[in-house]
């Protein structure tokens, strides 16, 4: 356990050291009403002899929804929506769900891949080792957990929920619209980046 704080520490510092090196290309800033543009990004894929380092293909996935939740593999809240979103995206057709793992946890690999086996995860988990998902998305290094979707026509609609159930001013809820967007229904782009509307887990 000592060694595994001691890694994690290493992480930290080299997540500082990151920060600026958005060398991937098309990395940007993207707003709601901004299309997706990411080629391919490295992961922990789920297999059926035990998960395994590879990489995501984009393209292929065009003409999709697209949801991604930031996660802290090493906080159980975040490890509990993630079994929430997971869940959800095992009910909807047309949508592609990823998980992606905060750039300091990125950079040991091999712990992601533990986590993903420990939790049974059948969801990709992206490797941000180069804070591509805080830059493009402007949430903080740490700030977890985090949602990003995008529609059927590859545009970001909703930006930096931390929740499922949270429930914006006209009703509906962050999982609602993901339900919209796998349907093809149009929804209106919105950032949200704040807590205060999600129900208490009971």
């Amino acid at each position: 356990m000592a060694d595994l704080r001691r890694l994690l520490s290493v992480g930290l510092l080299l997540t500082a050291a990151t920060a600026a090196a958005h060398n991937m290309a098309g990395v940007a800033r993207i707003k709601p009403g901004s299309p997706f543009h990411f080629l391919n990004m490295r992961a922990v894929l789920p297999h059926a002899t035990g998960p395994t380092l590879g990489e995501i293909e984009f393209d292929p996935l065009r003409g999709s929804a697209l949801a991604f939740l930031v996660i802290d593999p090493a906080q159980p809240a975040n490890l509990a929506e993630a079994h929430r979103f997971e869940r959800l995206v095992k009910t909807l057709p047309h949508t592609h769900g990823f998980l992606v793992a905060l750039p300091h946890r990125s950079q040991l690999p091999q712990y992601l891949v533990g986590i993903m086996a420990q939790e049974h995860f059948t969801l990709p988990l992206l490797i941000d080792q180069r804070d591509i998902f805080p830059y493009s998305f402007g949430f903080g290094l740490t700030e977890s957990p985090r949602y990003e979707f995008f529609d059927l026509s590859g545009t970001l609609i909703v930006e930096n929920p931390a929740a499922l159930a949270q429930r914006l001013p006209t009703g509906l809820t962050i999982e609602g619209i993901l339900r919209e967007l796998d349907a093809g229904h149009v929804v209106e782009p919105v950032a949200l980046s704040t807590r205060d509307d999600i129900p208490p887990r009971r």
